[in-house]
């Protein structure tokens, strides 16, 4: 994908929020390849079900998710809507752009230096666990059963830190997050994200846990499954 193509795509998704955005995104400083999906395969030391192939998304049997409250790795679920980007974590950069006083670009190491390390114990889940237990009309999506669900130790940075040092700009109201994952949608090519209210990524009344930008699970570097780098 060309950088014409992402930042129209980015723009498209800032005009759509009527009060403005903050932008925080993923960008390599290279294009990132993407790893060819073998159909059925699943990263090493992964004990999940597959329940697609390409994109790859699987989770973990029941019984293996209950026995214990942090869920290992081996058991967390992976949920893709495309190919899992090859990235070279060194290289890597991310941006924080959009409304703030100052843009910024950092490595992971960078930030992982400037930043104070918050942790914190979160459950993730996908929004359609359990869709293969609907009755009627087959619903279209992946057919997961009940274990696309985890519950890990974070660690990271905290988004708030690094989006009050860019100097988050007045009239701004979501923070909009873009990956290096690459989507296909029939003819069309655009870059994975999705985006949270301002307020619920900076400290107030109504933040009620931080935010992280994410670099550690259950004190393991993330793997390229869930996200890595960051």
């Amino acid at each position: 994908m060309n950088s014409h193509t992402n930042s129209a795509s980015r723009r498209e998704f800032l005009r759509r929020l009527a009060a403005g955005s903050a932008a925080w995104g993923l960008f390599p400083n290279a294009v990132s390849r993407l790893a060819a999906d073998e159909p059925g395969a699943l990263p090493k030391g992964k004990r999940l079900i597959v329940r697609s192939a390409a994109p790859l998304n699987a989770e973990p049997a029941l019984g293996g998710l209950a026995a214990d409250w942090i869920t290992p790795l081996e058991l967390f679920y992976i949920r893709n809507h495309g190919p899992t980007p090859t990235i070279d974590a060194a290289g890597h950069q991310f941006s924080v752009t959009g409304m703030v006083e100052k843009p910024i670009t950092l490595s992971v190491a960078e930030l992982v230096e400037r930043f104070p390390a918050v942790h914190a114990t979160a459950t993730l889940t996908c929004a359609g666990n359990r869709r293969n237990e609907f009755q009627g009309p087959k619903i279209g999506g992946v057919q997961w059963g009940a274990g696309a669900i985890g519950n890990a130790n974070w660690a990271g940075v905290s988004l708030a830190s690094v989006l009050q040092h860019a100097g988050v700009q007045a009239g701004a109201k979501h923070v909009w997050f873009e990956g290096a994952d690459v989507i296909s949608d029939k003819s069309e090519s655009y870059p994975f994200g999705g985006s949270i209210p301002l307020e619920k990524a900076l400290p107030g009344e109504r933040s009620v846990a931080p935010v992280l930008l994410a670099t550690k699970m259950n004190d393991k570097p993330l793997t390229a499954e869930h996200g890595a780098p960051v």
